[in-house]
């Protein structure tokens, strides 16, 4: 099993133990601030952001199986100060927040991406979220306080967007999850918002869950059963149950860290969760028990590089 985190000093690679040690491999590329990881664990791609008036880039890998090392494809540009990517089948959606605009990019055979499409959304665009189907694509508004919804195209013009729905969600929104027929949407106040995603998109209004202690991502087992998010203002990773019924959270189970979280992943398993932490620039590594969902510490490296932003896994395990 492979980690890549994106950090100041680029995509650092890590080999991960059965034990829970990791073992850092060579840095590629340069600062990002995200990155998305092919369904089939073949390539990886990064955004470089840019600023408000300089378009960001993003820059595509490929992962060799057997070591995790990683081989430059190309470099593309994206819109100006790109701040997220979330990837889907073949395509490779760029939030833009300057140019309130997401870009759609199409992946080829080798890894390559043609040019993209890009589509003008109702303001500045943060992060984004979908469906375990591909079928509905969420994007949240930070500055407007909403998220919107939309459905994805699976024939005429693959991966393009439709806007289904908008709502007003958390006065300070900056996390957005997609797990079953739920959004949930999490702010700087700690709260979690839960849309229920209904056909063709439509959103309900917000079951507000009042989480202890700060927000921060969010991500679920690959059974829907517990949700894990980061709590900032403890340093700590909440852990809740899910109501499969309404989406609503179960009693909150802490975690506690040494140091803010900034960025979470679920391997392919649900057995192991991996989380940065931005002050003390480390990777750590649990187990997740599979009753309750409670976390128990295996393995932690101080290696990431300054400020990591975002982790993901690959498994090349049957």
């Amino acid at each position: 099993m492979y980690a890549y985190v994106v950090a100041d000093d680029g995509v650092v690679p890590f080999r991960i133990e059965g034990n829970g040690s990791m073992v850092r491999g060579q840095v590629e590329g340069s600062g990002s601030v995200a990155l998305a990881i092919n369904p089939d664990n073949r390539t990886l791609y990064t955004v470089e952001p840019g600023s408000d008036t300089v378009n960001g880039q993003i820059t595509g890998f490929r992962i060799d199986p057997d070591t995790g090392a990683l081989s430059r494809i190309d470099t593309y540009a994206t819109g100006p100060s790109a701040r997220s990517v979330l990837r889907h089948g073949a395509q490779i959606y760029v939030a833009n927040r300057a140019g309130a605009s997401v870009s759609t990019y199409t992946c080829g055979p080798d890894g390559e991406l043609l040019e993209p499409r890009t589509q003008v959304v109702n303001s500045r665009p943060g992060a984004m979220a979908m469906d375990r189907l591909g079928e509905l694509f969420c994007i949240l508004h930070p500055d407007a306080g909403q998220i919107d919804s939309y459905t994805v195209a699976a024939s005429t013009v693959p991966g393009e967007l439709t806007f289904a729905d908008s709502v007003d969600t958390d006065a300070a929104p900056q996390w957005v999850a997609v797990e079953s027929r739920f959004v949930y949407v999490s702010g700087l106040t700690g709260g979690v918002s839960i849309h229920a995603l209904g056909d063709g998109g439509s959103l309900g209004t917000a079951s507000d869950f009042a989480a202890e202690g700060g927000g921060g991502p969010i991500v679920f087992d690959p059974l829907g059963r517990f949700a894990f998010m980061a709590n900032r203002q403890d340093g700590a990773v909440s852990v809740f149950t899910i109501d499969p019924d309404t989406g609503l959270l179960g009693s909150q189970v802490l975690t506690l860290l040494a140091g803010t979280p900034s960025s979470l992943a679920i391997d392919p398993t649900g057995r192991f969760l991996l989380v940065t932490t931005s002050t003390e620039h480390s990777l750590a590594m649990f187990a997740i028990d599979q009753v309750t969902g409670a976390l128990s510490w295996l393995g932690t490296s101080d290696q990431t590089g300054a400020n990591p932003t975002q982790v993901a896994i690959v498994s090349f395990q049957e």
